[in-house]
């Protein structure tokens, strides 16, 4: 049963590890993205009537080579038209995709938010199970806790000194003069 509750917990915090890598990473988009976008704030508010206009006018040349019996000539210039009309369409949108794509990381790092808090929730949860269920081993175990008030550490005993190891112990040493 321990072992069981163990697993789910370090699952858990896998989980909560991956969460919070993704919303840190979110963020730093996040900030770069609207550091990037601020100098061009009113650009993509100008381009966005902008953008709706030269829409409808693709659609509406589309729809004309689609529909219309036209010579060959003026098919020709609506292919241009409609060209002209993408350079400027794309112009116009590289701004605003990126500000619907801050909107995005904006609403996935809530979601992370509350997906990081739901883990630590679970985890707390399954700390207390792990404890409930280590008290009743100990019970069943008759093991007595050591009772320290809070905030009190063990004492620490200072390791044990090594001996000392002479070069004589480890090599046969020779000295000058004997043989």
């Amino acid at each position: 049963m321990i072992d069981d509750i163990r697993g789910e917990r370090r699952n858990m915090i896998k989980e909560f590890k991956s969460a919070e890598r993704s919303l840190s990473y979110k963020e730093e988009e996040y900030q770069a993205l609207t550091k990037l976008l601020e100098p061009h704030r009113d650009e993509i508010e100008k381009n966005r009537k902008e953008i709706g206009r030269l829409k409808y006018l693709k659609r509406k040349y589309e729809f004309a080579i689609d529909t219309e019996a036209s010579s060959l000539d003026r098919e020709k210039t609506l292919i241009r038209k409609i060209k002209e009309l993408d350079v400027q369409l794309n112009e116009a949108l590289r701004y605003a995709r990126l500000d619907r794509k801050v909107a995005n990381i904006k609403s996935d790092i809530e979601q992370y938010k509350i997906r990081v808090a739901d883990t630590a929730k679970k985890i707390r949860d399954y700390d207390a199970k792990l404890d409930e269920s280590y008290a009743k081993l100990r019970d069943m175990l008759n093991i007595k806790k050591e009772k320290r008030p809070k905030g009190e550490k063990r004492e620490r005993q200072p390791p044990k000194p090594l001996p000392e190891i002479n070069m004589e112990d480890i090599a046969v040493i020779k000295r000058k003069g004997s043989a």
